[in-house]
């Protein structure tokens, strides 16, 4: 499990561990604002992001995925999964220049993996359609919305 950011008990914060899946989690706990609900549900969000993205990044490294080679699933060229990994995360990263900074810093090899997977031209010309397709628009819906407000993007 990846570790929470450094640096949260000096923001008052305290850490609770989820009866149902075992997760440490992390909570403000002296914010009392107008923006406390709001504050909540960014300190809720980042670490299972980090988290969801850890789940990449420790399949590629028990794969020996490096940041200069290798593929998700440790086969000798890009399969299935390493495509889908290169679409989600080039997609959400290309829409959330947050989430970008939070990818490499959590998953490293996994950042690497996509912008080395999603750099052949047929995969260039479906980013760039979609990007004329759909915009700024990531998934719409609830999602979305709520990815732009914790993003404040």
């Amino acid at each position: 499990m990846p570790e929470l950011p450094e640096g949260d008990e000096g923001l008052g914060c305290t850490h609770r561990v989820s009866a149902r899946t075992g997760c440490k989690r992390s909570f403000p706990t002296s914010v009392r604002t107008a923006n406390s609900r709001r504050l909540t549900s960014v300190w809720r969000t980042i670490p299972r992001l980090q988290k969801w993205m850890s789940f990449w990044e420790e399949t590629g490294r028990r794969h020996d995925l490096k940041p200069d080679s290798g593929f998700l699933l440790g086969e000798k060229a890009p399969g299935v999964a390493d495509v889908v990994t290169a679409v989600l995360w080039s997609t959400v990263t290309d829409r959330f220049s947050k989430i970008q900074a939070i990818l490499e810093d959590t998953a490293p090899r996994t950042a690497a993996l996509t912008r080395r997977v999603a750099d052949p031209p047929p995969l260039v010309k479906l980013a760039a359609e979609a990007r004329k397709d759909y915009g700024d628009t990531y998934c719409g819906g609830q999602i979305e919305a709520s990815l732009r407000k914790v993003l404040d993007a």
